[in-house]
């Protein structure tokens, strides 16, 4: 039988030992929680520190900065919540593999996920619920790689920073105001629909939107869908446009290609070419609005068209496009593939 002595001994250790422990959770020597299924979900907030799995339940307070040396994964299948006004920015890297079973962050309002210079935003699955701005890439060196997410009530989807590169395919997006492109914007087998506002429109000299195999549709025939005010390059290819007030409006591009294209539906023009440096070339395509298929004004470079289609009226109001092969029933193929 121990001793009195023995067992107060004991329990001196046995608490110190706790207090200890307590010490080390307090310091943040000991790793907290990741919140599993079972596990705690804590708030997310201000700078954080260490890298961490966000799981059902987590939320997100005010402004969440994930540094360079942090990465962030989102899991599978997991809903992040978030206050009003909420916004991710990546330094870092913030991933998620979802594809098979989104995640999502899911809030009545917020500000969206900002990928700084640096950071990296790779994705497969993740969905949008109702940002300011979707997703934010800021000027220079930035990864962002948005892959089969579901983008809903945003006012502006995609805001793509001077130099930066977006990359989006087999996304969602139902919009309520435009995407505004200043670096590159690249998608493939994206669904757009833009609603009654513009959609893309790229607005710096040395941006470039290319898009291929994919639906862009809108709601009435408001708004351009792809603008260029200033850009350039714009590429189309294997994609429908409908409902909206034209299809392509070009003020300012240096160059443009329109290849196996559908634009005839719910248009009120289906190209407004305004203004392109060197010109560009339209084929195997069918454009078609009901004020006119194409409508060709301003200082344009040499414009090719060939094997198109044009259901409406052909406006050639200040050069007269070099036509070759026109088509007189619509283009097959000129869809996604």
């Amino acid at each position: 039988m121990r001793s009195s002595k023995a067992l107060s001994l004991l329990a001196c250790l046995t608490g110190l030992a706790g207090s200890l422990v307590a010490a080390c959770s307090s310091s943040g020597l000991e790793p907290a929680s990741s919140g599993g299924p079972a596990g705690p979900q804590p708030v997310a907030s201000g700078r954080l520190e260490r890298d961490d799995t966000w799981f059902d339940g987590k939320q997100i307070k005010g402004e969440v900065t994930i540094p360079d040396f942090v990465t962030i994964t989102i899991a599978e299948g997991a809903t992040v919540k978030c206050e009003n006004g909420a916004k991710i920015i990546v330094q870092g890297n913030l991933r998620s593999s979802a594809k098979n079973k989104h995640a999502k962050i899911s809030c009545k309002t917020w500000q969206g996920i900002v990928v700084a210079q640096g950071g990296a935003l790779i994705s497969e699955g993740l969905d949008l619920e109702n940002p300011d701005i979707g997703i934010t890439t800021q000027a220079g060196l930035v990864d962002a790689k948005w892959d089969y997410g579901v983008m809903t009530g945003a006012q502006t989807p995609f805001l793509v920073g001077p130099g930066s590169v977006f990359n989006t395919t087999g996304s969602k997006i139902t919009a309520l105001g435009q995407s505004e492109v200043q670096g590159d914007f690249i998608a493939s087998r994206m669904e757009y629909n833009k609603g009654g506002a513009s959609g893309i429109i790229l607005g710096d000299p040395n941006g470039t939107i290319t898009i291929e195999d994919s639906v862009l549709k809108g709601t009435g025939n408001l708004g351009e869908f792809i603008d260029s005010s200033a850009g350039k390059q714009v590429k189309v290819s294997y994609t429908t446009i409908e409902s909206a007030h034209c299809a392509f409006h070009f003020d300012n591009v240096d160059t443009f290609l329109i290849d196996h294209v559908t634009a005839t539906k719910g248009l009120v023009f289906g190209a407004m070419l305004y203004g392109s440096k060197t010109g560009g070339k339209i084929q195997y395509s069918n454009l078609g609005g009901a004020e006119a298929a194409v409508d060709v004004q301003g200082t344009n470079g040499a414009l090719t068209f060939d094997h198109v289609y044009m259901a409406g009226k052909e406006m050639f109001k200040t050069s007269q496009p070099t036509i070759t092969n026109r088509e007189s029933g619509e283009v097959a193929g000129a869809k996604p593939r």
